[in-house]
């Protein structure tokens, strides 16, 4: 079955790279989920480690394949999706096998990489769950999930990478690893989940928010973060930030030069700063 650009896929088909993707998944894993399984490469060897084996494929063609072909082995516990990973509702995967919503889940897929990185925001909401993710990105995108702090790869899904979770290149790969072979490097970033974040330990809202000042401050990278944060401030929710006063003010009480740019801040300045803005929006007195 021929691959459908529309939905980005180059299907894996290096089996050495299949064997090192699917020992990142620790045997006897309670939950897992393979998210765009394609033609099967992967698909086996994550369900022979999985006590609940989960996948979720966009496909309509591919759907009933990839279905038959699990449903064939007589996994105990196989639970087949057919639907977007950018609108499915996640719950499902603890409710419709019983699960109690505290198992965890490891992720891993080949995901499409016209949407990878809407993928990935959608599985980092749900890190309290996910202790642990092998995922394949177009290599430009996993250098900049590993990156440091002051190089060039660094930026906003960095951090957001990074609050809960440490990032590692396991496997860089060719075109060649590939059918139809993609025109650009391929590399598996294993996310392992942190004991405590780095920036930003709240909920969901407040996490959104955090998601929303780390974009603003790396919104304009060639500015110092003080411009960046006047130029975004009004979109951003948080009061005191409309104003060089205000925004002076909370990059002081945050500790944080205003002559920095924010590629050079670790994540923790961040949670800093997101410290204080928490606070003045608490107060409802737009001051930091």
């Amino acid at each position: 079955m021929n691959a459908k650009k529309s939905l980005g896929q180059n299907f894996l088909q290096d089996r050495s790279a299949v064997e090192h993707i699917a020992g990142l998944v620790p045997e006897g894993s309670p939950l897992v989920l393979e998210i765009g399984p394609g033609r099967g490469a992967l698909t086996h060897d994550l369900a022979r480690r999985a006590r609940t084996f989960c996948l979720l494929e966009k496909d309509d063609a591919l759907f009933p394949i990839i279905r038959g072909m699990i449903g064939g082995t007589n996994h105990p516990s196989f639970f087949p999706f057919h639907g977007d990973a950018l609108e499915f509702d996640f719950e499902r995967l603890w409710r419709e096998p019983g699960l109690p919503p505290d198992t965890p889940l490891v992720v891993a897929a080949n995901l499409p990489y016209n949407v990878a990185s809407q993928i990935l925001f959608r599985l980092l909401d749900l890190h309290r769950r996910i202790p642990r993710m092998a995922l394949m990105f177009q290599k430009e995108v996993g250098l900049r999930l590993a990156a440091l702090p002051g190089t060039k790869q660094y930026g906003n899904i960095t951090v957001a990478a990074q609050n809960n979770y440490r990032v590692s290149i396991e496997l860089v790969l060719k075109p060649g690893a590939f059918r139809p072979a993609p025109k650009v490097d391929s590399v598996v970033a294993l996310f392992d989940r942190r004991e405590r974040a780095l920036a930003c330990a709240g909920g969901a809202d407040e996490l959104a928010r955090f998601h929303r000042l780390v974009q603003a401050c790396f919104q304009h990278r060639r500015k110092t973060i003080e411009n960046s944060l006047l130029i975004e401030g009004a979109r951003i929710p948080f009061p005191g930030l409309g104003t060089r006063e205000g925004v002076a003010r909370a990059l002081s009480a945050a500790g944080i030069d205003p002559r920095t740019r924010a590629e050079t801040l670790p994540p923790e300045r961040f949670g800093a700063l997101l410290t204080v803005l928490e606070a003045a929006r608490m107060k409802g007195d737009g001051k930091a």
